[in-house]
């Protein structure tokens, strides 16, 4: 109902508000449900992994890598003892135990960290690498869903290392990362070229039910680093975020979308978040993306220092109403009462067609609330209206 997500996982230490709770069981039961996965264990083969660069490309060297750790392909994964060696291996296993059938529900299997996994294209095609969890490009693609976890056997969880060869890597499947580092390897690290830090979804395929990708509370950055420094949903339309460091969370950077979906966008808890923009972010003038969404953001936590409910480029449009709720239990710990510097309900440059509803109840860290645009061409061609409830606005406050 807009309160949390219609799949909430609670995990060991969850805490929820009464409001929260009251909102979300009315008829004052709440049930419980058990949710099993099929577990796949994976680790890296080595505790130290060396790569050695041939041509433009660094490949793992296995005369020079250290401490075996057991993880071998030809384990089948099943117990901690005899984990998977990459991560393509366990998607294989996967989509095996699921009849090599479509799969979309990523509560159904999970990959669990024994150690940190390394999943490294050591390839120049961007048409091959660029395929997650395939270890070449696919004759016939499925849909393959799972969720991220680690093994708990020690108080910091494992790290997934992610690399790819460009922006994005095309994915066939809903998403969830738990109690993992996940760090997407930026430009340099392994010495090949064109590498970014960006993590975009793109989703290829029809998919019956609605594509989704999740980062949970325990979501966590690995030292110095952000887990993915951009997480670019571009065809997952139910987005939540209630953990992780990101220097934003955007549709994508220049793309059009017409599909006129609703995009659900949750974003609580520990998530830490430089700027959400509901829609593309290139500031180019050559940026003339189309997004046609509706947009029901809520926020019930976390810290975010620039929120915009439309585009970055002047010359781009977005078509769509703007449902945006905070709701904040007035505490002032950002878990539970989220904290953002700039709330705009309009866009960065962009034009927005359509009406902007912003509610605020229970939040106490607001800065800057704008409800319609930033700058001068963006103009919002719809209806503004703002609510706040038991709320304050420490700067600003304007209607437009």
């Amino acid at each position: 109902d807009g309160y949390l997500p219609a799949q909430t996982v609670f995990q060991p230490g969850d805490t929820v508000t009464p409001e929260v709770l009251e909102k979300y069981a009315p008829s004052d039961t709440l049930t419980f449900e058990a949710v099993w996965a099929l577990c796949f264990f994976a680790e890296n083969p080595y505790e130290t992994m060396v790569y050695t660069k041939t041509g433009s490309y660094y490949y793992l060297d296995s005369s020079k890598s250290t401490g075996a750790t057991g993880a071998d392909n030809q384990n089948t994964g099943y117990q901690p003892t005899a984990p998977l060696a990459t991560m393509e291996a366990v998607f294989d296993a996967v989509r095996a135990a699921n009849g090599n059938t479509h799969g979309y529900d990523a509560y159904a299997y999970a990959l669990m960290l024994t150690g940190d996994l390394d999943s490294y294209k050591n390839t120049g095609d961007s048409s091959v690498c660029n395929y997650f969890g395939y270890t070449s490009k696919p004759a016939t693609t499925l849909h393959t869903s799972l969720t991220f976890k680690s093994l708990q056997d020690r108080e910091t969880p494992y790290t997934l290392n992610y690399k790819a060869q460009g922006y994005g890597p095309q994915v066939y499947c809903n998403l969830r990362f738990d109690n993992i580092g996940f760090k997407k390897i930026a430009s340099g690290l392994f010495g090949t070229q064109g590498q970014s830090g960006e993590f975009q979804l793109y989703v290829v395929g029809s998919n019956p039910s609605k594509n989704y990708v999740e980062a949970t509370a325990r979501l966590v950055a690995p030292s110095g680093t952000t887990p993915m420094t951009t997480l670019r949903p571009d065809k997952h339309d139910l987005v939540v975020v209630n953990g992780g460091g990101f220097s934003g969370i955007q549709t994508n950077y220049s793309s059009s979308d017409t599909r006129n979906k609703t995009r659900e966008w949750y974003v609580g808890r520990g998530a830490s978040i430089g700027t959400v923009t509901c829609g593309t972010t290139s500031a180019y003038e050559s940026n003339t993306s189309a997004v046609y969404a509706p947009f029901d953001v809520t926020i019930t936590g976390g810290s975010i220092t620039s929120f915009y409910g439309g585009s970055n480029g002047m010359n781009a449009i977005c078509v769509g109403n703007r449902d945006l709720l905070l709701l904040g239990d007035a505490s002032g710990n950002s878990k539970y009462d989220p904290k953002i510097t700039n709330f705009y309900g309009g866009s960065n440059r962009a034009c927005l067609f359509g009406d902007v509803t912003v509610k605020a109840v229970g939040c106490t860290g607001i800065g800057n609330l704008y409800g319609g645009g930033f700058v001068y061409s963006a103009t919002t061609y719809g209806d503004i209206s703002i609510t706040l409830e038991k709320s304050t606005v420490t700067g600003d406050l304007f209607g437009g």
